[in-house]
């Protein structure tokens, strides 16, 4: 497979299923799920839900990749084992990698953000140690496992290290590293090049510090073109997955009165940098 454009079910102004076709029309050929909040009993884990999304993207020709476990901001990996926090992150991300196996998804994206956030030691063991967890959980059903978080390149190498799972990899954003930690992302792709290979997922987005996908692709200073550059240096093949938030009031340009314009826009920036 050469290089997919994607994006992420919750970053498409029409989320849901109802965003499918029109994102097919915009030239969507991939899609990054998300199982749902907690406060609505997880709607993807039920499977009539599941059908309709299935016979969707077959009818549109979008096809889905992966399952974001978007609870995971709310209950951290990087809390203790035994906690009620990490409990219920373990909980929730089995429930995820129930849903991608049912639904013949073979990823999902577990994350350490916001309240997850790796700052010390524990919480690189603990997260370690969840991870471990996870990925046994999810090897018997052929469903591998990736972790989006705000650790540089050697960070990332090292929780990889201490995971030790043939089906785990580190997930790469083209933004995050910079936004929130001051990390040169265009050089995590040679860093991480094993991983973004192997997984054949990214992230893009772009913005400013502390202000995740809030302008167009290139506008930001995460150096876009220089992560993109180096993605085909290192000969990425798989999908890449949009995840600028165009609804939301952060977004720079503001302009709800052409919103599906500045995902086109999006959309061709790298149909022209990836040549698809």
């Amino acid at each position: 497979m050469s290089v997919r454009i994607g994006m992420c079910d919750w970053s498409f102004p029409i989320t849901g299923i109802g965003g499918i076709r029109f994102a097919s029309e915009l030239g969507i050929k991939s899609y990054q799920l998300t199982l749902g909040s907690r406060a609505r009993g997880y709607p993807l884990t039920e499977q009539e839900l599941q059908k309709k999304y299935l016979e969707c993207g077959e009818k549109y020709g979008v096809e889905f990749v992966s399952i974001n476990a978007d609870d995971l901001m709310s209950f951290p990996l990087s809390y203790p084992a035994g906690s009620y926090e990490n409990d219920e992150a373990r909980r929730f991300v089995k429930i995820c990698i129930n849903t991608a196996y049912s639904m013949g998804i073979d990823k999902v994206m577990t994350s350490c953000v916001r309240k997850g956030i790796i700052k010390t030691e524990e919480d690189l063991l603990n997260t370690a140690d969840s991870l471990k967890d996870i990925c046994d959980y999810a090897a018997p059903l052929g469903i591998k496992v990736t972790n989006e978080n705000y650790l540089d390149s050697a960070g990332n190498l090292l929780l990889a290290s201490m995971v030790s799972r043939e089906n785990f990899t580190v997930f790469y954003d083209s933004q995050n590293p910079a936004c929130f930690a001051d990390h040169d992302a265009s050089e995590m792709v040679f860093g991480l090049k094993d991983h973004i290979l192997k997984l054949g997922q990214v992230h893009v987005k772009d913005g400013f510090k502390n202000r995740p996908g809030s302008v167009s692709l290139g506008e930001g200073d995460s150096n876009f073109y220089k992560s993109m550059e180096n993605l085909k240096a290192i000969g990425f093949h798989g999908d890449i997955l949009i995840e600028n938030f165009y609804t939301e009031s952060k977004f720079g340009m503001n302009n709800f009165d052409d919103i599906f314009g500045l995902v086109s826009k999006d959309i061709n920036t790298l149909k022209q940098i990836f040549d698809v």
